[in-house]
């Protein structure tokens, strides 16, 4: 029988988070002061660049949407339905508190865009799903940690987010997985893939923000990469079974 993995300690991801926080503020200072946006808005990746191309395509994978079916195939293939259940939910909280800063800050994008430049979605979403799936398995936190700074620059080289945006996005997404974290679940209940799936169903419309090529790929790929994962996952554990008769 599988032993869950224990929870993440709270207490370490918030001092993470508020170092986060802290340098968030100092580079917002220093950005406001050389006038980043200018330099950052002249220097990004160009889209019909074969690099543009590319961070186009990873903004897409870093995507609420995306990430979200990432964690379900993550589950298909035998992963624990709790930390499943908790990077949902971390997921979640990241886009709905996400949302509120960027609509109570409004602060410009360094094209000049729009708006809502902070905090970075992608990046507070991705933080969210990695740390979540990290939990106390160390060996895990330096590789999905360099998953996040690759979402990260992503947005910083289309010239979509100041460095500040994406360290905020960072810390908000710590955030939302204590806050997950912090939701009890009933004791002696189940988590089944089929209620996963479902919460992500729920969740989807929250994540789908309209036509970009790249996530209607996605959209459409990654339920046929669920049926994968699952079908593999269920081949893997039916193999065990055999195995320990």
């Amino acid at each position: 029988m599988k032993r869950p993995h224990p929870a993440i300690p709270p207490g370490r991801i918030l001092a993470a988070a508020a170092v986060l926080a802290a340098a968030c503020g100092l580079l917002f200072a220093f950005e406001h002061r050389v006038s980043a946006g200018t330099w950052l808005d002249a220097h990004r990746w160009k889209k019909d660049t074969p690099g543009g191309e590319l961070l186009l395509f990873l903004t897409a994978v870093f995507d609420g949407a995306a990430l979200a079916w990432i964690v379900l195939a993550v589950y298909a293939a035998g992963g624990s339905g709790r930390t499943a259940a908790r990077a949902l939910l971390a997921l979640v909280l990241a886009g709905l508190l996400g949302y509120l800063l960027k609509e109570g800050i409004l602060r410009a994008r360094p094209n000049r865009a729009d708006l809502d430049s902070f905090p970075s979605g992608h990046t507070a979403g991705t933080m969210a799903v990695m740390a979540s799936l990290a939990g106390r398995r160390l060996r895990l936190w330096v590789p999905l940690m360099l998953v996040v700074a690759l979402a990260a620059f992503t947005r910083i080289g289309l010239g979509k987010h100041f460095p500040s945006d994406v360290v905020g996005g960072a810390a908000l997404g710590l955030l939302s997985v204590v806050l997950a974290g912090w939701i009890p679940f009933p004791e002696g209940v189940r988590i089944r893939r089929t209620h996963v799936l479902l919460v992500l169903l729920l969740a989807l419309p929250l994540f789908a923000r309209g036509g970009d090529r790249w996530r209607d790929f996605f959209l459409g790929a990654a339920p046929g990469a669920w049926l994968v994962a699952a079908a593999l996952g269920a081949r893997s554990r039916l193999r065990t079974a055999e195995e320990g008769e």
